[in-house]
């Protein structure tokens, strides 16, 4: 997994983006491709 857009939410740097990724044979194969478009805490 790889995380970009990290953004500070009350205090707690959260990513904004993420790709989970599998590999094989030496290569990256990227599975699933997110953006976080809303935080809501309970």
């Amino acid at each position: 997994m790889s995380r970009s857009d990290y953004r500070n939410i009350s205090g707690v740097m959260i990513p904004h983006a993420f790709v989970i990724s599998r590999m094989a044979d030496g290569e990256v194969y990227p599975i699933f491709d997110a953006i976080l478009t809303s935080i809501d805490f309970e």
